[in-house]
């Protein structure tokens, strides 16, 4: 609801800042000191609320952080660097990702954009984000060099620590039920 405020605050800030443009303008032609009084407060308004975006990071900001540095540890072939952002609670998940990156060799592991970032009805400390991703990998044992894309869906979980990690994880061809 409050996304505009706390995540992109740069329309309210600009609006403000040209408001405030328009009122110290008011004052320089009219020289009435309400307009300048108007002029300052609409810019410490306007300065507030983006240092308050500034400040405020919110639970989809971690974890878009998290994906970035998944998709570095990714593109890097690091398996221990992709596992320490799994909850060590979902084993199932780590062994799943363990066996599977050791099957592909990445040259490139990059995002092209978040399709999805939905919270769970039920439980406010679980996150649904979807991103797609584009990638050069080598399938081993051959090594040749595939281009591609995938969706990925992570399933984030808050931990006693405040900390997100991914309790599931699955991916698809995003082309998949798209109508042409």
């Amino acid at each position: 609801m409050l996304s505009w405020f706390t995540e992109d605050a740069t329309f309210p800030f600009i609006s403000g800042m040209v408001l405030a443009v328009i009122f110290f303008l008011l004052f320089a032609s009219s020289r009435s000191k309400p307009m300048l009084y108007i002029s300052i407060g609409i810019a410490l308004i306007a300065g507030g609320i983006f240092a308050c975006e500034q400040m405020t990071i919110t639970p989809r900001e971690q974890i878009v952080q998290i994906v970035g540095d998944l998709a570095v540890q990714v593109k890097t072939n690091n398996v221990a660097g992709v596992v320490k952002h799994i909850s060590p609670k979902h084993q199932k998940t780590i062994a799943r990702a363990s066996n599977e990156m050791p099957k592909y060799e990445f040259s490139v592991c990059n995002l092209s954009g978040i399709t999805d970032f939905t919270e769970s009805p039920t439980n406010p400390n679980e996150k649904v984000i979807s991103f797609v991703v584009n990638f050069r990998v080598a399938i081993r044992p051959h090594n040749q060099m595939i281009p591609g894309q995938r969706k990925i869906t992570l399933t984030f979980e808050k931990d006693s620590a405040g900390q997100w990690k991914v309790i599931d994880y699955a991916h698809s061809d995003p082309r998949k039920k798209v109508r042409l």
